[in-house]
């Protein structure tokens, strides 16, 4: 499992320290960001998307599947953006509610140009990204020209033009031990959708991909 050196906690040990701006200037430093926020599972909901721009680890804590920080987009904006060529890792955390703001791809993560977007024990929920256009328009993730490895997560009730739950354009997906399930599309892949000669959508037992 990786850790990077530079650390940053979100919070002192209470739910009310762990706000959107918190959360923003440690993302910002970027390493990795882990959450203090008390001893009950907590919320985060942003105003705006929040992005990565050099390589961090994001790790809401907990061994069960989505952890025990929430990060919410209120259904109103994206919930993270990855500037071009950064690499994110997005572990024990719950994404949902995000929205794609009417540009770009992705309700939760866009992942920009030729980055490396690693996803672990995560659940992606409820994320929309109609708002796109149809070459773009992922319901919880996008990427173009990068990598993004799928482990031991789900995507559930999220909704795209292409792949509900995962748009890739020309780069290299991996899933592994992950469901996706339940996820709309109004075009291309109800759950996951791959453009251009280079990608290479890929399963291994036991995912489970349905509609």
């Amino acid at each position: 499992m990786s850790v990077l050196a530079n650390t940053n906690i979100v919070g002192n040990g209470t739910p009310g320290s762990c706000t959107e701006n918190a959360l923003r200037t440690a993302v910002q430093r970027g390493g990795t960001v882990t959450f203090s926020c008390g001893s009950n599972p907590h919320t985060i909901t942003v105003s705006d998307d929040i992005v990565v721009s050099t390589t961090t680890i994001i790790d809401g804590g907990g061994t069960q599947q989505g952890g025990r920080i929430t990060i919410s987009g209120g259904n109103r904006t994206r919930v993270f953006r990855m500037e071009n060529q950064k690499n994110l890792t997005v572990r024990n955390l719950t994404i949902r509610d995000g929205k794609e703001p009417g540009f770009g791809s992705g309700g939760a993560i866009n992942g920009g140009w030729r980055g490396e977007l690693v996803i672990e024990n995560s659940i992606f929920d409820n994320n929309d990204g109609r708002a796109g256009n149809h070459e773009q328009g992922a319901g919880a993730v996008f990427m173009d020209i990068g990598n993004i490895t799928v482990r031991n997560s789900l995507f559930t009730n999220n909704k795209g033009i292409n792949g509900g739950g995962v748009h890739i354009v020309g780069g290299k997906l991996l899933i592994e031990r992950s469901t996706f399930i339940n996820n709309q599309t109004e075009s291309g892949g109800s759950s996951i959708h791959g453009n251009g000669a280079a990608s290479t959508p890929m399963a291994r037992a036991p995912s489970s991909i349905r509609a």
